[in-house]
């Protein structure tokens, strides 16, 4: 026999809720986002922690290569810092997140994505050389709230 599932609006205290007796608490104050709406009982909110752009700097030591970037999509990953591209030669690099650990292997012409970076370097008429690095900063969020997607 089917059964009528039974569905069940929000409503206060319809969500789960610990408020622990030691002293921890599971609730503080934030700001919300501009525009961010209604936030109705039990939302679960997520915090900005960077932003969704980056920008791009050579260091001073460089050969003068002068590829050319294509817009830099930051996502979910991605944290605010300063990531470094290392080119082992002309066309092929590789990327460190800001703790210095690598998240990936690059070509120019193709699309990079890793670490929540995504963008594609394009190699220019001066090449890179073995050694050259780039910058790619992203910047630190509004430490604001957004609801949780």
């Amino acid at each position: 026999m089917a059964q009528t599932p039974l569905v069940e609006r929000r409503h206060d205290g319809g969500y789960i809720v610990y408020e622990p007796q030691d002293g921890m608490l599971t609730r503080h104050e934030g700001v919300l986002v501009s525009g961010a709406g209604k936030c109705e009982a039990g939302l679960v909110l997520g915090k900005v922690a960077h932003a969704l752009t980056a920008t791009v700097s050579a260091q001073g030591t460089n050969s003068g290569g002068n590829g050319t970037f294509g817009a830099i999509a930051v996502g979910a990953g991605a944290v605010a810092g300063v990531y470094v591209m290392t080119f082992a030669d002309a066309t092929h690099y590789t990327v460190e997140n800001p703790a210095g650990e690598q998240i990936g292997h690059g070509v120019a012409g193709a699309a990079f994505n890793a670490g929540g970076l995504g963008f594609t370097f394009t190699a220019g008429g001066t090449p890179q050389v073995a050694g050259d690095t780039k910058l790619l900063t992203v910047a630190p969020g509004s430490g604001k709230f957004v609801a949780y997607d």
